[in-house]
């Protein structure tokens, strides 16, 4: 008999203890689904600005022409663009030589054009740390699938208009969602909190614009359990 009731006693506890589990549900915002290297680029990118803001403002102007000479040497580059194509401005531009009189302007030029081909790299990356973990996060939903009225499959995203008014956020800024009962959306990009557990899994939405569909790019799934109105 004790054994029987001890028995019964470990299978409850066993039985809740997935639940309780389940219960803790982390808050989180959308600067926590970046990996940790952002952080680092951003604080750098602040030096960069500092070091800019101190120099003479010919060196400023010299930056800048810097910074296009960059984009047009990497679109030269990439076969986005081709030489005999350019304007007479465009090529006088990439004739002209500020390094030998600007160096320390060319030198944040240079960094500021390599950041960018590092942040795009980032762009792809998710955070680890929230791989699996039971998340709550505010966003706005672009829906994909519907049963009948309700909203059964959705981008969640950071800011209204994304995908379709404005371009489509980094994968990492997106999260791919499915929630099986479906909820009543009040029309594109309703603001709402989800509860769900957050995957890092990269995916491939199709999303139907009124030209066409366009593929867009998702680093985070999202199996929603809960969603509720947003209140600030």
């Amino acid at each position: 008999m004790r054994l029987g009731r001890f028995a019964l006693v470990l299978l409850a506890a066993l039985s809740f203890a997935p639940h309780s589990a389940a219960a803790k549900v982390a808050s989180i915002g959308w600067d926590d689904l970046l990996p940790a290297a952002y952080g680092l680029l951003e604080t750098e990118a602040e030096g960069l600005q500092a070091r800019l803001d101190a120099l003479p403002e010919g060196s400023q102007d010299a930056f800048r022409m810097l910074s296009d000479q960059n984009a047009l040497k990497r679109q030269l580059a990439s076969g986005e663009l081709r030489r005999e194509f350019l304007s007479a401005d465009d090529l006088a531009l990439l004739e002209t030589d500020y390094r030998t009189t600007f160096p320390e302007a060319a030198a944040i030029a240079d960094r500021v054009d390599r950041m960018a081909g590092e942040v795009a790299i980032l762009d792809k990356q998710t955070n680890p740390e929230l791989d699996g973990k039971m998340i709550r996060m505010p966003g706005y939903v672009l829906p994909l699938e519907f049963d009948g009225a309700k909203v059964t499959e959705f981008l969640l995203v950071p800011f209204v208009g994304a995908c379709i008014h404005t371009p489509p956020p980094p994968p990492n800024q997106m999260a791919h969602a499915h929630y099986a009962p479906g909820f009543e959306s009040q029309g594109v990009f309703t603001p709402v909190y989800i509860t769900g557990r957050l995957s890092a899994v990269d995916a491939t939405v199709n999303l139907s614009l009124v030209d066409g569909q366009s593929p867009v790019a998702t680093g985070y799934r999202l199996d929603v359990t809960v969603t509720e109105p947003y209140k600030e």
